[in-house]
C-alpha cells in the first residue's frame, strides 16, 4: 500500500529524497499566520531542518495525556 510520501522515493531532487520545494506563494504568509496564532495566544512549535509532522510526533510521544491535533 502507497504512503503519502511514496512520491518522494519516486521523484528524487538533486537536494535528496526528503526535500520538498515551498511554494513562491506559502512564505509570504507564514509571518502573517504566526502574527495571528500569537494575537490569539495559540501555541505554536516547530524545528528547523524538521517537518510539522515529525514535531508533532515527537510532541506528542512525549506527552503524559492524550493529545488532539488540530490541521487545517
Amino acid at each position: 500500500i502507497p504512503t503519502y510520501k511514496a512520491h518522494r522515493v519516486a521523484e528524487e531532487s538533486t537536494e535528496g529524497p526528503d526535500v520538498e520545494e515551498t511554494p513562491d506563494t506559502l512564505s509570504p504568509q507564514v509571518p502573517v499566520i504566526e502574527a495571528v496564532l500569537d494575537a490569539l495566544g495559540i501555541a505554536r512549535a516547530g524545528a528547523a531542518g524538521y517537518e510539522a509532522d515529525d514535531v508533532i510526533g515527537t510532541l506528542a510521544t512525549a506527552a503524559d495525556g492524550p493529545v488532539d491535533i488540530v490541521t487545517g
